[in-house]
């Protein structure tokens, strides 16, 4: 796979179809920076980890994490379809996946201390809450919002896209 980078994050977003949903995803990645603050993250994206104890605490594992995600959440939408015939708007769950934990990365520090990372002590706002923030600045639709929200549990789950 190489080094993580949010050019293989790109990738995946451009086989989202619908253009709205496909620029508002890119260009997240290409400027992922909260826009509706002026704190600046302490780390880069592509150096986050996914969480700095618990799953992907590495630098590179955010990006690592959401690849992971995205591909399958892709296959188990493919499943719905194939094994239950269920439809699911595949273009919504694909965002969703790549955007639900993009803005861990203002969370975080170099921990010089122990090694690795820890959270920020002057950070206020969960990345949840944030990326919901973000999209909605940005222009985003409510049922991407929607979405989004229903994966980390900020809503309850309504949507087969927030199931997958």
């Amino acid at each position: 796979m190489g080094t993580p980078s949010t050019g293989q994050l790109i990738e995946l977003a451009n086989d989202i179809k619908d253009d709205n949903i496909r620029s508002l995803v890119i260009d997240i990645l290409f400027n992922p920076r909260l826009s509706f603050t002026s704190i600046e993250p302490k780390i880069s994206i592509e150096e986050s980890p996914a969480a700095p104890r618990k799953h992907h605490m590495f630098s590179g594992g955010l990006i690592i994490h959401t690849i992971s995600v995205a591909r399958l959440a892709l296959a188990i939408h493919r499943i719905f379809e194939e094994v239950y015939g269920v439809r699911a708007d595949r273009d919504l769950v694909l965002a969703a996946a790549i955007l639900h934990d993009i803005y861990k990365y203002y969370q975080y520090d170099r921990d010089d201390v122990n090694g690795g990372y820890r959270p920020r002590d002057d950070w206020y706002l969960s990345h949840d809450y944030a990326v919901v923030a973000e999209i909605a600045k940005r222009g985003g639709g409510g049922d991407l919002i929607r979405v989004v929200s229903e994966v980390h549990g900020v809503a309850p789950i309504t949507t087969l896209e927030g199931l997958i």
